[in-house]
C-alpha cells in the first residue's frame, strides 16, 4: 500500500485534574489522560478517531487543557482547554479552529516517510509518557490503531498479523522492548486500546494482547481495554474503569529475543540490525571490553537538533544519558558531560558542562543529579508559537529551523575554554547547517555555512589531536531530497574529520557503546 493511503497520527490529550469548586462534567478520577491515535486513511478508522475525540471533548472535564500531537514527528499539532460551555454542540464550535491541523492531517494531505507505516510506535510513545509525566495518582493512556508494530529500521524487530515478540524480549538489550532498568516508570499508569486497520483475527490479536500486558506489568504499567469499539473504551476511560487484563503466560523456552509466529511456525533467523559504521575501521581491532578506565579527563559535549523532528528520538537519548554520565564517572580520570539542545540563533536549551563522580552507596553524585533535572524538569522554557506562549520542559524539541553552525562553534568555545586531554564532540540531528536563510532549501549562503562549520571543527581537531567525534544521523525530516543528503553528507563529512576516532551512525541506540569507544581506545 503507498505510503500515502497512511496517516500516522497521535493526539496527546493531558487532563490534568485540579482542585476546583465547580462540577465535573465526568467522574474522571484520573490526574492525567492521555489519548494517542495511530489511523488508517481509511473512512472506518476516521470515524473511531472522530468519535472518540468528540466524546473526550463532549463529556471531559471543562478547563481542562488539551494539547494534540503528531505521531510520527511528536509536533504539538493543537494547543487548547475544554471549554465551559454546557451544550455538546456548544464545545465542539468552540474548538474546531484549534483542531483544524489535527482535522488536514486526518484527511490525507501530508505523507508519512517511507518505512513508517501506520502503526503506532509504542515503545517510543510510551518511553516519552513515562520521560515526561510524574503523577501522584492514575494515568489514563487511550491508544486508538494497530497494535503491531512496523518501524524498526532492523525488520527483524517488525511484527504484524500472526506474529509477536516472545519474553525474552522484556530483558534484552537488543530489543526496542528491553525494560531492563525500567521498572517503576509507568507506575500508576493505565493502557488502553481502541483497536483499528489490519489488526488480525481475534486469534492472532491475543498474543499480542498478552505480550502488551506483560511488558506494560514489567515497568509497573497496567493493560486495561483491548478492544474494537470507542464507545465502550472511551466511557470506561472517562469514568475511572477498566475491564481489566490477566496476564496469562509468554513463551518462555525461547532465550533468544526474536518474533515468533502465533501458532509457534519455524521463523526465519533474527536478521541482525545494521551496525554503526565507523568512518574508520582502526577502532574496531581494539575491544573496548579488554581495556580498562584511561588516566585522562574527558569532556563530552552532546549537541542536539531542537527541532520538531527530533520528538521521537529524545525520549531514548533521554533514557541513555544518564548511563552515559555513569559510564564516564567509571571510566575516567576526570568525567565531565555537557548536552545543548541549538535552537534559532542565539537560543537554547543547554546543560553546561557538569562534572560527574561515581554514586557513593546508591546516593548519586550533585553532577548527577543536575543531568537528571536537566533531562526531566517540567515547564521550564518558554516558547513562543505565534501570539501564544507557553512553557515547555527543556527536553523538547520545537517547530522551528535551527543554528546548526551556532551550536557547533559555541561547543567548540566550551571545550576549548575547559582544555580536557581528550574532548569528545558529539552531533545528534537530521539536519545540517541548511537553513541559514530560514527556508529548507540548500542556497550558496547555506553551502558557506557548512564550510566554515567543518572548518571550524577542522581547527579544534589540530589544537586538540585526541578530539573524537561521533555523527548520529536520526530524526524526521526527509533524507530523499537535496536538504536530505546534503545533511547526511555533512554529518559523514563531520566525523571524517577525527580521523581514527571519528564514527558515523544512523541508531541513536548506538550512542552509549561508541561514547565507551570514544572514552577508552586510544
Amino acid at each position: 500500500m503507498s505510503k500515502y493511503h497512511h496517516i500516522l497520527l497521535t493526539l496527546v490529550v493531558l487532563l490534568c485534574n485540579t482542585i476546583c469548586t465547580t462540577t465535573a462534567v465526568s467522574a474522571m478520577d484520573e490526574d492525567l489522560i492521555v489519548l494517542g491515535l495511530a489511523a488508517e486513511n481509511s473512512p472506518k478508522a476516521q470515524k473511531s478517531i472522530l468519535q472518540a475525540l468528540e466524546q473526550i471533548i463532549v463529556e471531559g472535564n471543562h478547563g481542562t487543557p488539551l494539547l494534540i500531537y503528531n505521531a510520527t514527528t511528536l509536533e504539538l499539532l493543537a494547543e487548547t482547554t475544554i471549554p465551559s460551555v454546557k451544550s455538546a454542540n456548544g464545545r465542539k464550535a468552540r474548538l474546531k479552529k484549534h483542531l483544524e491541523p489535527v482535522f488536514r492531517l486526518l484527511e490525507g494531505s501530508p505523507p508519512v516517510r517511507d518505512g513508517q507505516g501506520s502503526s503506532l510506535n509504542i515503545p517510543e510513545f510510551m518511553s516519552m509518557i513515562a520521560a515526561g509525566s510524574h503523577p501522584t495518582g492514575t494515568t489514563r493512556v487511550l491508544l486508538i490503531g494497530s497494535p503491531y508494530h512496523t518501524l524498526d529500521p532492523n525488520e527483524a524487530m517488525n511484527y504484524s498479523p500472526g506474529f509477536c515478540p516472545n519474553n525474552a524480549h522484556l530483558q534484552s538489550p537488543h530489543s526496542i522492548f528491553d525494560t531492563t532498568g525500567r521498572e517503576g516508570e509507568l507506575e500508576g499508569v493505565i493502557v488502553d486500546f481502541i483497536l483499528t486497520g489490519d489488526i488480525g483475527s481475534p486469534a492472532e490479536r491475543k498474543p499480542v494482547e498478552r505480550f502488551l500486558a506483560h511488558w506494560l506489568h514489567a515497568q509497573s504499567g497496567t493493560l486495561g481495554n483491548f478492544l474494537t469499539s470507542p464507545n465502550t473504551v472511551v466511557e470506561q476511560v472517562l469514568n475511572g474503569s477498566s475491564r481489566g487484563n490477566s496476564l496469562g503466560t509468554l513463551d518462555l523456552t525461547d532465550p533468544q529475543p526474536r518474533i515468533l509466529p502465533v501458532h509457534q511456525l519455524e521463523n526465519p533467523p533474527l536478521r541482525k540490525s545494521t551496525p554503526p559504521i565507523p568512518v574508520v575501521e582502526k577502532a574496531k581491532t581494539h575491544p573496548v571490553e579488554v581495556l580498562g578506565p584511561t588516566t585522562r579527563t574527558v569532556d563530552v559535549y552532546i549537541n542536539i537538533d531542537g527541532s520538531s523532528s527530533m520528538n521521537r528520538d529524545l525520549p531514548t537519548i533521554a533514557r541513555l544519558a544518564p548511563k552515559i554520565a555513569d559510564l564516564g564517572a567509571r571510566l575516567t580520570r576526570g568525567f565531565r558531560l555537557a548536552i545543548q539542545l541549538y535552537r534559532q540563533p542565539g537560543r537554547r536549551s543547554e546543560l553546561p558542562l557538569t562534572p560527574i563522580s561515581e554514586s557513593v552507596d546508591g546516593t548519586p553524585s550533585d553532577g548527577m543529579v543536575s543531568v537528571n533535572n536537566f533531562l526531566h524538569d517540567e515547564k521550564t522554557e518558554l516558547i513562543e508559537r505565534g501570539s501564544d506562549k507557553r512553557m515547555v520542559p527543556h527536553f523538547y524539541g520545537q517547530d522551528t529551523l535551527v543554528d546548526v553552525e551556532g551550536g557547533i562553534k559555541r561547543c567548540l568555545n566550551r571545550l576549548k575554554y575547559s582544555g580536557p586531554d581528550r574532548p569528545v564532540i558529539t552531533l545528534i540531528g537530521d539536519t545540517g547547517p541548511i537553513e541559514m536563510d530560514n527556508t529548507i532549501v540548500v542556497s550558496s549562503e547555506d553551502q558557506k555555512s557548512i564550510e566554515r562549520t567543518l572548518d571550524a571543527v577542522r581547527e579544534f581537531v589540530r589544537e586538540f589531536p585526541d578530539t573524537r567525534i561521533i555523527a548520529v544521523f536520526v530524526g524526521g525530516s526527509n533524507r530523499s531530497d537535496e536538504a536530505g543528503m546534503t545533511s547526511e553528507r555533512f554529518f559523514k563529512d563531520l566525523a571524517a574529520l577525527a580521523g581514527t576516532h571519528g564514527y558515523y551512525t544512523t541508531d541513536v541506540n548506538e550512542l552509549e557503546s561508541l561514547l565507551q569507544q570514544a572514552i577508552l581506545v586510544d
